[in-house]
């Protein structure tokens, strides 16, 4: 048994342990704050992916949008049976 009033001495920490706890203290933050960066880019992926849907969708209809006014306007005039009103309904 040891007395109370002894003091251990500290553990002499050898250079490969000191060298590996080393390592771990620069590897743990960089998997952070690329886990971080991993998760933004993931978010700014899906945020485009629904933009560019949008601006499809937006140009689909423009591109058909003449082409059906002028079509319903025909019908409109021509008092067609596939008028079934004005063509602003």
């Amino acid at each position: 048994m040891s007395a109370p009033w002894r003091q251990r001495r500290p553990r002499q920490i050898t250079l490969q342990r000191w060298l590996s706890r080393l390592v771990y203290a620069c590897i743990v933050p960089m998997l952070l704050i690329a886990a971080i960066l991993l998760g933004e880019l993931l978010h700014y992926t899906q945020s485009y992916r629904a933009l560019t849907h949008n601006v499809t969708v937006a140009s689909e209809f423009n591109q058909s949008f003449k082409a059906n006014i002028d079509l319903v306007m025909y019908y409109y005039v021509v008092g067609s049976q596939y008028s079934t009103g004005l063509p602003v309904e």
